[in-house]
């Protein structure tokens, strides 16, 4: 079983929600975060919420529905190819908007673009 498996089991078992701190003492995961994701990227719905322990906000991550929906294609995800001219490099855009492949191909657009 991995961790992925381990800590939805634990989500279906604690109705009340679980915390990085729970994930770390029983599944053995420091990146509790990272392993929500791949849940939700499976279909899962996880909801997050933030709550006062001690001294600090910690987030609480519950399981909404029980087995995965049907995942829902994200089109903006598709692999596109970068809008600077002369790079030309196909990539994984992060956000609805992105046109370059990194940083240094977005700056040396806007500098083409700027030329006096």
């Amino acid at each position: 079983m991995n961790q992925c498996d381990t800590i939805l089991a634990m989500l279906r078992a604690n109705p009340d929600g679980i915390t990085a701190l729970d994930a770390l003492h029983w599944a053995g995961s420091a990146r509790l975060a990272a392993r929500i994701s791949e849940l939700r990227e499976r279909g899962y719905i996880i909801t997050t919420y933030t709550v006062r322990r001690g001294n600090a906000n910690v987030g609480l991550y519950r399981l909404r529905e029980p087995e995965p929906m049907k995942a829902i294609p994200y089109h903006w995800r598709q692999p596109r190819t970068c809008a600077r001219v002369g790079c030309e490099q196909e990539f994984k855009p992060r956000t609805k908007g992105s046109k370059y492949c990194r940083s240094a191909c977005r700056v040396a657009a806007h500098r083409e673009r700027t030329k006096a």
